[in-house]
């Protein structure tokens, strides 16, 4: 399937630190392919998207008539949105609208846990149950569709916005993930899977992909790859479940505005990565040709942020 002349419609573009769409749409972009970029707020953000080359619509998912503006003339669909309450709505908005306008292909950021979930065997994370209701609906939809399905992002607040301060003044790594196991991925290279697909998706139509990072590590081998990285001992303390959440969860569900609905899901994800069930999957290799990023590597790109300001 050929490269139309359409713009590729990529969501969720004016999103934060490793915001994967809009590496998608640098990513794109730089191959000189048309982007439409949708944003909630025309903003700095949205200037960035523009002085990238990119068309930049304002609007809410959750607003039919926004999604209409945003769907209507564009070829292939990127769909991603930030944990939300109304992550389901925007999604049956979004899908019902590229079907009326014929999408060629709809390719939608889900979650590696809805993998395991069937009719039976749901979540206690409502968000990732909105992500596999999002999914049956797409298939249900007739829309031609790809499913990608990321482990734990390197830039999740666990591992990136609530571990900077801590690191840096402390030099110790403080969550509460206990003795659990996991392949996180960095954002960039979930953007190079979506971007390879959304150039030339024929191959990939129907199918879902389970994405991690290169390798599975444990807490101390986290830390050990922040010691590498930053050139400094960084010593890894698991924090008391009880203690995490009436500290810093509930310290970071009032500076950042975030709603219960948010807390309760990056709650469930704490618990999972205790059990440590994720394995590597090759499938960034696969379908990029080069391997995914590991952590060592993703802290030294972040290093700045992780070392104590004079």
């Amino acid at each position: 399937m050929a490269q139309s002349n359409k713009p590729i419609l990529i969501t969720g573009a004016g999103g934060g630190v490793g915001s994967v769409s809009k590496i998608i749409v640098d990513l794109l972009r730089k191959q000189n392919l048309p982007v439409r970029a949708l944003v909630r707020r025309d903003d700095d953000r949205a200037q960035a998207l523009r002085e990238l080359g990119a068309e930049v619509v304002i609007g809410d998912l959750t607003q039919l008539p926004d999604v209409h503006r945003a769907v209507n003339g564009c070829g292939r669909v990127y769909f991603s949105i930030t944990v939300a309450s109304k992550y389901l709505e925007a999604t049956l908005n979004t899908i019902a609208v590229a079907k009326y306008y014929n999408v060629e292909v709809f390719v939608n950021m889900s979650q590696m846990t809805v993998s395991k979930m069937n009719i039976n065997q749901t979540s206690l994370s409502s968000q990732v149950n909105a992500h596999w209701l999002g999914e049956q609906a797409l298939e249900w939809s007739g829309v031609p569709f790809v499913n990608l399905r990321p482990t734990i992002f390197m830039e999740n607040p666990h591992l990136y916005h609530w571990a900077k301060s801590a690191v840096a003044e402390h030099n110790e790594l403080r969550i509460p993930f206990g003795s659990g196991r996991i392949p996180p991925i960095a954002a960039y290279d979930v953007a190079r899977v979506a971007a390879v697909i959304l150039v030339n998706p024929a191959a990939h139509m129907g199918k879902s992909y389970n994405l991690t990072g290169p390798k599975v590590v444990d807490m101390n081998e986290m830390a050990n790859a922040f010691s590498a990285a930053l050139g400094r001992k960084i010593r890894y303390v698991p924090l008391d479940w009880d203690e995490w959440k009436a500290t810093t969860l509930k310290e970071y569900i009032s500076k950042d505005g975030w709603d219960q609905h948010t807390a309760d899901h990056l709650e469930n994800l704490a618990h999972l990565i205790q059990k440590g069930t994720v394995e590597v999957t090759p499938n960034v290799e696969l379908l990029t040709g080069s391997p995914g990023m590991d952590y060592e590597e993703w802290v030294k790109q972040h290093a700045k942020e992780f070392n104590k300001s004079d």
